[in-house]
Order: C-alpha cells, then sequence, then structure tokens
C-alpha cells in the first residue's frame, strides 16, 4: 500500500489539487484509490492524504461465503450485545 500526501500552507491548493488529482488516479484501471483524509497543517495549511493500492485486472472479484451454526440461535452460551440484529439465514441455489 502506498499513501499520497498533498501538503502547502495555502489550503485551497491542496484542495484544488486533490480536486483534479482524484479523478483522475480513480478513472485508471490498475488502481484502486481511497477516500481522501484532512490532517491539520501545522502552520494554519492543508493537508490531506490518501491511499492508492494496485487494483487486480479483470474487473471485481466475486466472494462467497456460507454462514455456519455452532449452536442453536438464543442459547445461554453465546453472549450478544443488546443491540445485536443477526444475519439473514443463507441462500441454496
Amino acid at each position: 500500500m502506498a499513501q499520497v500526501r498533498i501538503m502547502s500552507d495555502d489550503p485551497d491548493e491542496v484542495g484544488d489539487i486533490v480536486a483534479i488529482l482524484l479523478p483522475h488516479l480513480r478513472s485508471h484501471p490498475d488502481l484502486a484509490v481511497g477516500g481522501p483524509t484532512t490532517l491539520e497543517h501545522r502552520r494554519g495549511g492543508g493537508r490531506v492524504v490518501f491511499e492508492v493500492l494496485l487494483s487486480r485486472r479483470g474487473g471485481p472479484v466475486r466472494v462467497e461465503a456460507e454462514r455456519v451454526d455452532e449452536s442453536e440461535p438464543g442459547s445461554a452460551s453465546v453472549r450478544r450485545p443488546r443491540n445485536y440484529r443477526a444475519l439473514p439465514p443463507g441462500r441454496t441455489e
């Protein structure tokens, strides 16, 4: 993973560069670009960082996962937070 940092004493300049650069990087098929994060700059300027990864050629990769339940739902051996929401049952195709 690589991280790109754009930093300047002029925060408007940083914003303009990010606005131009990100669409170009995201349009490249061999790159996956993360979202920009704005960080503090000591002198009140601007500093933005984002990650750039090499992406797989051939488009998105489909991943499937199956859920395996070891115990019955609601059993005393499983403690869950109050706001817990179970996943829906898996599909069988």
